[in-house]
């Protein structure tokens, strides 16, 4: 079962999806240039497998169909605003914490969630995305907004004829190695009217921009890295974000020796959630009953590095 769901919020709107019945076991948040149809092959491989009861989705503000005033510390709102849309679907006295995933840079929010936030996590799952990474050498957050965007937000400035034309620009995508209905079903819900003419992403530039600026010179992301008390696991994706071979996390040595981490074989920073192997992995390391986290190879699909 899906449904969609609206969830006021200070200053805004929130849009959310759950997979399954009755109260959620798992909030996943998506990554900065995405929306919660991102998470929808993995809730249906979590809910088609009875590992999870219910799993809850949210576009975060300027992203999707979620609406509202951005502040400057990005992160920390974003969590708050999680925060409500699980305050108001379940109450924790009665249901108890729940895991939370976050892929990409979903993985800082979903730290500060846990920082801002700890009775209302169990646990965390980072997929391709969570622990701090360094700032790049050409970032330049007010001089060019190119530099901390990344190839992702290219596309925000694009205008499309139709959907036919966005479904072609998402096929020629690097990262888009096997086309298929959830991959599909995200391209066409990212796609919006533009005020200007054609058609554009849903994903704002402003949101995108103020994002980078929060994640590599704001305090909250390094504070939550720093003081985390839930269990945790990184599921690294083997390949980056155009699927070349160097990994969207090539160094984990520092990571290792805070949380364990997991390598998924033949993904991307992408194809990790949006292909259904890679996502399958994902969704296993969401099953309520892993209580303790572990490293551990998930039915031969993952692996120790």
């Amino acid at each position: 079962m899906e449904r969609m769901f609206t969830v006021p919020v200070r200053g805004g709107q929130l849009a959310a999806c759950s997979w399954g019945e009755g109260p959620p076991d798992c909030l996943a948040i998506h990554g900065a240039s995405m929306s919660h149809r991102s998470w929808a092959g993995v809730a249906r491989q979590s809910h088609g497998k009875s590992r999870v009861g219910s799993l809850i989705a949210l576009d975060l503000r300027g992203r999707g169909r979620s609406v509202g005033k951005l502040r400057k510390r990005r992160l920390a709102q974003y969590a708050d605003d999680c925060a409500a849309v699980l305050r108001s679907v379940c109450s924790t006295a009665a249901t108890g914490p729940v895991t939370v995933a976050g892929h990409s840079s979903g993985g800082f929010v979903a730290l500060v969630l846990a920082h801002r936030h700890p009775e209302l996590v169990r646990r965390l799952v980072l997929v391709d995305g969570g622990p701090p990474r360094p700032k790049p050498a050409d970032f330049e957050a007010s001089a060019n907004p190119e530099n901390i965007t990344s190839p992702a937000a290219k596309r925000l400035s694009m205008r499309f004829a139709d959907h036919e034309a966005y479904r072609q620009y998402w096929h020629d995508h690097p990262a888009i190695t096997s086309w298929n209905e959830v991959i599909e079903d995200f391209v066409d819900y990212d796609l919006v009217p533009a005020e200007d003419g054609g058609y554009r992403s849903s994903v704002s530039w402003d949101a995108i921009r103020g994002d980078a600026e929060d994640i590599f010179l704001g305090k909250d992301l390094p504070a939550a890295w720093a003081n985390l008390k839930h269990p945790a696991i990184l599921v690294r994706a083997e390949r980056g974000m155009l699927n070349q071979a160097t990994p969207y996390y090539p160094d984990i040595s520092a990571v290792e020796t805070r949380i364990p981490v997991v390598t998924v074989p033949s993904s991307n920073h992408y194809s990790i959630v949006l292909e259904p192997e890679p996502a399958g992995v994902v969704a296993s390391y969401l099953e309520p009953h892993r209580d303790t986290v572990h490293a551990n190879p998930v039915d031969g699909k993952g692996s120790r590095q």
